[in-house]
């Protein structure tokens, strides 16, 4: 595959045929770098710990997690006070009790 840019706009080429990159992959790209860069300074700032359970990981094994919800409030993807670091453990028990909440706020 070949990449290139011709000004603003972005383009691959397969083996199939020449396609243009759309705007919104580079939009999400650009968010995941600064959410990355929140992370790496969080990271730095907690001494490397999950915010949690206080454990020791290196940074590839700590996962940034949106308190508000990036679905209901896209806003607050970038903002450093809305990410916790948080370890595969930790990550997936926030994931569940906030599945239950949903299945009981639904049940009601």
């Amino acid at each position: 595959m070949i990449k290139f840019r011709i000004g603003p706009l972005f383009f691959y080429i397969s083996r199939t045929r020449m396609k243009r990159r759309s705007h919104t992959d580079i939009l999400r790209r650009n968010k995941r770098n600064v959410i990355n860069g929140i992370k790496a300074t969080r990271y730095a700032d907690n001494g490397g710990c999950c915010d949690l359970c206080g454990k020791h990981y290196k940074l590839d094994n700590l996962y940034a997690h949106h308190i508000l919800r990036v679905s209901d409030y896209p806003q607050f993807m970038t903002d450093p006070n809305n990410i916790l670091l948080a370890c595969e453990k930790c990550h997936q028990e926030i994931h569940e009790k906030e599945r239950e909440q949903r299945k009981e706020a639904v049940a009601l």
